[in-house]
């Protein structure tokens, strides 16, 4: 997931979605997602006032709905999907997608917690994938970039001073794995 908030190293996330993908005409197929992403959990800061030492963590996440389109190279098949023609799946194909989404963040330390912290925000994406055909099942790999504004901010202030928080999902590379069965022969539906 790389380091789309900033922390100061990598750590570990995921991505988990749902989609569908038909086909347009020729080459092109259009698709819908829904992903999660949640790119683990960091130290934001620390308090030592001498007798207690506690550290506030920020765990953000994404929720994000894209649209997108995608060209197969080596299509075979033409016409609308509307007249379900017989679509191989399998081949190398390039696409571009635009998101939509929100940004949730938990800050917690010392037993406490704030949840919810939230925001939103849009990003392009461009991408590149290998799917592979089975009959019914259809099973892929895919590699995206991504760069948007979705955003998290939160200030708390303290009497006079204030702490400012800000996590924003900005840029990211994802390596996605998927798989789906044919709702048709020219619809795909995937996780």
């Amino acid at each position: 997931l790389g380091n789309p908030f900033n922390f100061e190293e990598d750590r570990d996330g995921f991505v988990v979605g749902v989609g569908m993908e038909t086909v347009l005409t020729g080459a092109w197929t259009l698709k819908t997602e829904y992903r999660y992403s949640y790119y683990g959990d960091d130290t934001v800061f620390s308090f030592d006032d001498g007798d207690t030492f506690s550290d506030v963590y920020v765990e953000p996440s994404t929720h994000t709905f894209h649209l997108g389109a995608n060209y197969k190279f080596g299509a075979e098949s033409g016409g609308p999907a509307i007249e379900v023609p017989a679509y191989n799946w399998t081949g190398f194909y390039i696409g571009v997608a635009g998101a939509a989404g929100a940004a949730v963040t938990e800050l917690s330390g010392d037993g406490a917690s704030l949840d919810g912290i939230g925001g939103e925000g849009i990003r392009g994406e461009i991408n590149a994938g290998y799917d592979r055909d089975f009959g019914s099942f259809v099973a892929g790999i895919q590699v995206d970039a991504h760069y948007g504004n979705i955003q998290s901010e939160l200030e708390l202030v303290f009497g006079g001073p204030s702490i400012d928080i800000d996590a924003t999902a900005d840029y990211g590379f994802d390596i996605l794995a998927r798989a789906g069965m044919k709702v048709n022969e020219s619809t795909l539906a995937y996780v």
